[in-house]
Order: C-alpha cells, then sequence, then structure tokens
C-alpha cells in the first residue's frame, strides 16, 4: 500500500492526527532518555565510577539546525562521549511556538482567551536569541545539568573548531574550580 506515512491509513482528521504525532513524540522521547541514561551508565563503567561519584570524561559537542544558515528557527545540540560515540545527552531549542502564533493573527478574540493562552505552559519558545547562538546556549544548558542530571563531568570538550562553545562553558564555569579544556577534531582541522 502507497501513501501510509508510520503505517497509519488515509485519510486522517486534522485531531486525530495531532494526537498520534503527540503519542509517537512521546514514546520518541522515552525511548531518547532510555538510550541515553545507558550510555551514561556504560561511560561510567568504563571511567570505574562509584554510584554516587561524578565521572570525569571527554565529549564532543555538535550542533544541527532545521534551515542551513542563520534564519533557523529549530536547533538541536548533542554531547556524545568521546570514549562510546553515544549520545549522553541533548538540547533542543526553538525560536517559534505554534500556539503563541494562532494567539497572535487572533486579533479579534477576546483578551481573555488571549491572555490565558501566553500564561499556559504550553509555549515552545526555548531561545529568544538568534539561531547562531542556539549551539552555543545549548551547550551551556547540557554543561550546566551534567552533574545533576547524569553525574558526569566534561572537563575536555572536542570541538569543530567553534571557539563560541568553548568561551561561553569557560565563563559559565560549571564545575567551580575545574576547568574544562578544549580539543581541537583532526578531521576538522585538516580541512
Amino acid at each position: 500500500m502507497q501513501g501510509r506515512t508510520l503505517d497509519i491509513p488515509g485519510p486522517m482528521a486534522k485531531r486525530s492526527y495531532e494526537k498520534h504525532s503527540k503519542h509517537i513524540k512521546d514514546a520518541a522521547v522515552l525511548e531518547a532518555k532510555e538510550s541515553m541514561s545507558a550510555a551514561v551508565k556504560e561511560v561510567q563503567e568504563i571511567n570505574n565510577s562509584q554510584e554516587d561519584a561524578l565521572a570525569d570524561i571527554a565529549i564532543t559537542i555538535d550542533g544541527t539546525w532545521m534551515k542551513q544558515g542563520h534564519s533557523s528557527l529549530y536547533g538541536a545540540v548533542f554531547a556524545l562521549s568521546w570514549q562510546t560515540g553515544k549520545v549522553v545527552d541533548y538540547e533542543v531549542k526553538s525560536k517559534f511556538c505554534y500556539e503563541c502564533n494562532y494567539w497572535d493573527k487572533q486579533g479579534e478574540r477576546p483578551l481573555q482567551d488571549y491572555l490565558h493562552s501566553k500564561a499556559s505552559p504550553v509555549c515552545n519558545i526555548t531561545h529568544k536569541r538568534s539561531a547562531n547562538s542556539m549551539e552555543m546556549q545549548g551547550t551551556t544548558d547540557i554543561y550546566s545539568q551534567s552533574t545533576e542530571q547524569n553525574q558526569l563531568r566534561y572537563v575536555t570538550m572536542i570541538s569543530d573548531g567553534d571557539c563560541k562553545n568553548h568561551a561561553s562553558v569557560v565563563e559559565l564555569k560549571p564545575y567551580d574550580d575545574i576547568a574544562v579544556a578544549k580539543e581541537d577534531c583532526v578531521g576538522h582541522v585538516q580541512k
């Protein structure tokens, strides 16, 4: 059968599509969390880390955007363990919210509905600056939650030559007196 996406028969009402999309998203997020949790445990075992002790590891940081250039509304930043090559953390940044956009276009709607929507926790905007700064902000978010979320300290950052990410982490000082070293990826240096 052609024309079936994710083995869901069509045509489908918008409400049904949104419901299925939410279930798929929730399942994907759950799977990602389980996968990253297993990757973190593997890294801790490699580093002989005790259960409550922090393991110092090297990671590589890289970001991607929905569109090329510096005009994307969405971006994602990933932290991969150098030892295993597996993702240990990620951050998604968004400069756009469909719900807020909808309410902004409803000029004739009652003010109460508009304010209720703005006050609700469903707004998906997580980044207010330029698309170019999404990777830098995602990197600092990943570093600031590393000890609490994963019991890891990312003491070495292997990067693609982007010194802005490293500079933002150095300024953040996520591990107080422990400095974060920067290593350049050989493949990027060759370019």
